[in-house]
């Protein structure tokens, strides 16, 4: 089993089943990634620094030699709205 120290007091585990990408207006300079789990969807805006590892996380969810470590904050007390507190991809 892979190390899950959470990173914040408030942060909970999130396993991905599916991580998809949309833009936030037209002049695509806002980034809103929308993050499916078996028990619900999570929407969170990210950063152009997390980008690459969250595409690199969406090809690695069904890789069953890779774990995906996911934690995050609820923005909106409970809602769907999120915020990113670690994710990391490691090989097992």
């Amino acid at each position: 089993m892979m190390c899950q120290q959470r990173p914040t007091e408030n942060s909970f585990k999130i396993e991905p089943t599916r991580i998809s990408f949309s833009y936030l207006n037209q002049r695509k300079d806002s980034l809103r990634c929308t993050i499916n789990t078996n028990e619900t969807t999570y929407e969170t805006e990210i950063s152009e620094v997390l980008v690459p590892l969250m595409l690199m996380a969406r090809e690695k969810i069904n890789d069953e030699t890779t774990y995906v470590n996911m934690w995050a904050e609820n923005a909106d007390s409970g809602g769907r709205n999120i915020t990113i507190t670690s994710l990391g991809i490691n090989q097992l």
